[in-house]
């Protein structure tokens, strides 16, 4: 059995990689190609922003989004500060939504 996580597989992706394409997505009908570089400062940036708002490595973060790179960017970052995600569907009522967030512990929501 590897000791590799899907964390480790993306620092090394980073790493080995930086001026190839990791993502691309459409906006307002025009396509973006985010490289491995700006992929990786995206996630860090959002782990030292958790980090300086006082996150704790075991935490629970909510995310709330549609499917989009920021989604991945803020669960990448929530793993490399050493916390958990919780997702939220964009489409659950209110109800579900605070129930998710309630029930994760949540303190931090992106």
């Amino acid at each position: 059995m590897s000791n590799e996580t899907l964390l480790s597989y993306f620092q090394k992706h980073v790493k080995e990689h930086p001026d190839r394409v990791a993502i691309r997505h459409k906006d307002y009908g025009i396509w973006h190609d985010v490289t491995w570089a700006l992929y990786g400062e995206k996630v860090r940036q959002v782990a030292m922003g958790l980090i300086s708002l006082g996150f704790k490595k075991g935490e629970c973060v909510s995310i709330i989004s549609e499917n989009r790179p920021e989604w991945v960017y803020a669960d990448f970052g929530i793993m490399s500060a050493g916390g958990v995600t919780a997702g939220v569907y964009a489409t659950n009522s209110p109800e579900q939504c605070g129930y998710v967030v309630q029930n994760s512990g949540s303190r931090f929501y992106f």
